[in-house]
């Protein structure tokens, strides 16, 4: 873990995706307090994928409270008393029911940054519509409608951004109030909607549609005739993304392949990137065959022509410089034994980046109310009596 937000307290309440919150910042060195309701805890426990879990709640501590219970209740106003920042990752109208509302919690703690992360936020009138992480993609159309042959529609295989999407929104906006709380000594309430940030992260088609109509043409860098900006084949039967767009750059491949005669064929205008010319995409296919996606790689280098090497999932990980940016990390879940993770993207050179496991279900619990609110012994063993804690 990083040490940037080190000497920050996050009491998180949250399920599934929205705890991917809390894992950021866990990973930037704050200290995650993750409230769990026993016996079971987090859903992320019990999905048969069992890396789910250790990816959204690796870094955390787990305190097992059931907040249904009045007594809970107190011990989450106790806990929250404590924290800069409290991440609220349920429905809308949850954390009222559990007494940790901002407003209950800015009572005690005026400089908090409280932060709810949901499907459908907190206001509009699909607030209390539940939802599951790919109806996020389904809302913003970024997963269409397929039908099988009998008729029968279904999800048409995508990636997924809806979960990641909102994560990182709220992640950027509980960091920005951060900065204002330190500064001023005021708090801020938050409400990000996972709907709302996948629905943005399609903002250049928005604002076309919008503003040159829903059947303008989008980019031509997709098109199947494209020439200039386009997939190849190589000698190796993989594939580079050929992307020579400004004509300087057409310039060089050019030169450096000593075809001169074909810099006239495609202008350096914007608008004729892409411009359909069969013949030359014929050329180019036939040029691109003479050499190995390693070794065009190697030339866009060396040349100064963009361009990129075009991966399956497997061959992503094996990439030399994905490698070396260090973007995956092993660590010893104590479950689950030796597990290989995607690491942060975000890079700290004089700082050591470490994975750390997720925690038991209930793991810190003593060792948190204990330390924070300052529980004796009698009073968790109360506490305990009553399965309020675990």
């Amino acid at each position: 873990m990083y040490n940037l937000l080190e000497g920050i307290r996050v009491l998180e309440v949250a399920i599934a995706a929205p705890d991917g919150l809390g894992a950021h910042l866990a990973e930037m060195g704050a200290d995650v307090i993750k409230v769990e309701k026993p016996p079971l805890g987090d859903t992320t426990r019990v999905l048969p994928d069992r890396f789910v879990n250790l990816q959204w709640n690796r870094g955390k501590k787990s305190v097992a409270l059931d907040l249904d219970d009045p007594e809970a209740q107190q011990v989450g106003l106790d806990l929250a008393k404590t924290a800069q920042v409290v991440v609220d990752g349920l429905r809308a109208g949850t954390m009222e029911r559990f007494g940790l509302h901002y407003a209950a919690v800015r009572a005690i703690n005026p400089s908090v940054v409280y932060c709810s992360l949901s499907g459908m936020g907190q206001t509009g009138p699909y607030r209390r519509l539940g939802t599951h992480a790919p109806g996020f993609d389904a809302f913003a159309g970024m997963a269409p409608v397929a039908l099988r042959e009998d008729g029968l529609p279904y999800m048409t295989p995508h990636v997924t951004v809806g979960v990641q999407a909102g994560i990182l929104v709220a992640a950027f906006a509980v960091a920005a109030a951060l900065v204002k709380a330190l500064r001023t000594g005021q708090g801020q309430y938050i409400d990000v909607a996972e709907i709302d940030a996948v629905a943005l992260w399609r903002s250049t088609e928005i604002a076309r549609g919008l503003n040159q109509g829903w059947n303008a043409a989008g980019s031509r860098w997709q098109a199947s005739d494209a020439v200039r900006v386009q997939y190849y084949e190589t000698s190796d039967g993989r594939y580079v993304m050929f992307q020579p767009l400004e004509e300087k750059f057409w310039r060089n491949f050019c030169r450096a392949i000593e075809r001169p005669d074909l810099r006239a064929r495609s202008s350096g205008k914007p608008t004729d990137v892409a411009n359909v010319d069969e013949e030359l995409r014929a050329e180019l296919a036939t040029i691109m065959k003479a050499k190995t996606q390693a070794e065009w790689v190697a030339f866009f280098i060396e040349h100064d022509v963009p361009g990129m090497p075009v991966h399956t999932l497997p061959e992503l990980i094996e990439d030399p410089h994905f490698q070396a940016r260090g973007n995956l990390a092993t660590l010893e879940d104590p479950e689950l034994g030796p597990l290989v993770m995607p690491a942060t993207p975000i890079k700290l050179p004089d700082q050591t980046y470490e994975l750390k496991p997720a925690p038991l279900l209930g793991q810190h619990t003593d060792e948190v109310l204990s330390v924070l609110p300052g529980y004796d012994a009698a009073r968790l063993a109360a506490l305990r009596q009553r399965g309020a804690i675990l």
